[in-house]
């Protein structure tokens, strides 16, 4: 079932390709949707085969997927990308994103890939990686335990 719903959505990741900074701030004021993937992190030695068919995000393969359009929650997910994005800090060197957000808004997308061992976001595409305030932190793995019924 779960690989169903990923085949569905996968759609959504190959129809869009990397956005451009005013798309980004235009889905960021007028975002109403969300649509939140679950990614394989690291793994000790070799990767499952059973991941093989699985589709990808960014590279990443996608284990479970699920779409959020709660204004509450939207307007939530979004005000703490935004002020993270928009924060400086002192990025940790990891990187493998467990979370990817793709912010829907009126005819714009902006994807956000999150790493909640590391505490860093980066949007695909750029170079630059974010540290996530703790705060933040906290919100953004609350927003992944509803999401996918687990603790982070």
């Amino acid at each position: 079932m779960i690989r169903l719903a990923i085949v569905a959505c996968a759609a959504l990741i190959t129809v869009t390709s990397t956005v451009a900074a005013d798309a980004q701030s235009s889905s960021l004021t007028s975002a109403t949707a969300l649509v939140v993937y679950k990614l394989a992190g690291p793994t000790i030695g070799a990767r499952p085969a059973s991941l093989d068919d699985n589709p990808k995000f960014e590279g990443y393969h996608i284990l479970d997927v699920e779409v959020v359009s709660k204004p509450e929650t939207v307007k939530q997910i979004v005000a703490v990308v935004a002020s993270q994005l928009k924060a400086s800090g002192n990025p940790a060197a990891c990187f493998q994103p467990g979370m990817a957000v793709r912010i829907l808004g009126s005819g714009s997308v902006t994807d956000v890939l999150v790493c909640l061992d590391c505490n860093n976001m980066s949007v695909p595409g750029s170079t630059r990686l974010v540290a996530i305030a703790p705060e933040a932190r906290r919100i953004l793995a609350g927003f992944y335990a509803d999401v996918f019924h687990s603790a982070r």
